[in-house]
């Protein structure tokens, strides 16, 4: 059998409902061993009954969960083990999970209490946005400005993500490409850590979805491109992100693309948070090798620009249900409508690429960034 828990997020103020379809609820799914149970029926009637019983049980905790999930906002990470996927029937409830997550890159504005205060050497001039995790500050120090972010003080008790924060400001000082966000550097301040990034103006790809923005072929092109050029800078330098999605790009206002938000990112040189088995990752943009808890590489980034690229031109996701589970098993089994069938106007090429980018196994999709970034660049060079 295993466990199912739901780990409702706070909503972020001010935060429209299409942002909130980037993130399912937070689940955790692990083994759990039935308990032995001495019954005096025939082996066949006895697995029956089994059978029957887990269907029962399990129908019966994914509705509560079902239940729970529907009333929390959708802006969280999902950790899932491996294996959960496979079995329909023997799905039990369980307690609280005490995993954490949020779409932390999509900042939401909020009323700010902290105009001038000082942060150790720095000068909160104004708070940029707030997140489920952090928050991001407009910083001053010897008369140069930074965006400063640091954690909330609900979570600074919390060793992994604070691991975890740590991790993004380490492999993000190691990332010097123009299409990923710049780090600077990363300090603490009373034992609160933090790290500095570049100051970004502009909207994020989500943001832009939401508007009804970039849905010409070669604008989402022009993007997914640009995108597949940070991707294959980092995965070059053995840095695979793992948690792409729209609300983790950022497009500025000269139409340059900035990747953000490498919290879960695995580099090699600094290890793996995860848990073997286990996957942190955005139910809805997830390769379905992670969600299956299988060895993940690179090429889950690309299914999961795939996903994104999916949606700049349909304005719809490939795989999506209320529940978050439901969803992650569509992107192990299921496979996607063409997306000319849902807006006839995809070109036939870049349909291809797409499809292909979305290919169920590894081995199907492109070995990497740069075979994408060829087949992109021969598409833009031919529809300008």
């Amino acid at each position: 059998m295993y466990q199912v828990t739901l780990a409702p997020m706070l909503p972020e103020a001010g935060r429209p409902r299409e942002a909130a379809d980037d993130v399912a609820d937070a689940v955790a799914v692990e083994a759990v061993e039935p308990t032995p149970v001495v019954i005096e029926e025939p082996e066949e009637e006895l697995s029956r009954s089994w059978l029957l019983g887990g269907l029962a049980f399990g129908f019966s905790a994914l509705v509560f969960a079902f239940s729970r999930w529907r009333k929390a906002p959708e802006e969280t990470l999902a950790t899932v083990t491996a294996g959960a996927l496979k079995d329909r029937s023997s799905v039990s409830q369980g307690s609280k999970t005490s995993e954490r997550g949020a779409d932390d890159a999509t900042l939401t504005k909020v009323s700010d209490t902290t105009q001038g205060s000082r942060f150790g050497e720095f000068r909160l001039i104004k708070r940029l946005g707030q997140g489920g995790m952090a928050s991001v500050y407009l910083a001053e120090r010897n008369g140069e400005q930074y965006a400063l972010k640091k954690p909330l003080s609900s979570l600074l008790k919390d060793e992994e993500f604070r691991e975890r924060f740590l991790r993004e400001a380490n492999i993000g000082r190691t990332l010097h490409h123009p299409n990923i966000i710049r780090i600077f550097e990363k300090g603490e301040v009373n034992d609160v850590p933090y790290f500095t990034m570049e100051i970004v103006t502009g909207d994020t790809l989500r943001e832009k979805l939401t508007k009804h923005e970039l849905s010409q072929p070669r604008d989402a092109a022009a993007v997914i491109l640009q995108i597949a050029e940070a991707l294959d800078y980092a995965h070059l330098k053995g840095v695979i992100h793992r948690d792409l999605k729209p609300s983790n790009i950022m497009i500025m206002e000269n139409g340059v693309v900035k990747v953000m938000d490498y919290g879960i990112a695995r580099a090699q040189r600094f290890g793996n948070l995860t848990a073997t088995g286990a996957f942190l990752g955005t139910p809805n943009y997830v390769a379905p090798e992670t969600a299956e808890g299988k060895t993940t590489d690179a090429r889950g980034d690309l299914y999961s620009l795939g996903i994104i690229f999916y949606e700049m031109l349909t304005r719809q996701r490939p795989f999506d249900a209320d529940n978050p589970l439901v969803t992650l098993r569509k992107h192990c089994t299921e496979p996607p409508t063409p997306p000319s069938v849902i807006a006839p106007g995809v070109p036939r090429r870049l349909e291809t690429m797409i499809l292909k980018l979305l290919a169920k196994s590894p081995d199907d999709r492109y070995p990497d960034a740069e075979h994408l970034l060829v087949e992109l660049r021969g598409y833009l060079s031919k529809s300008s």
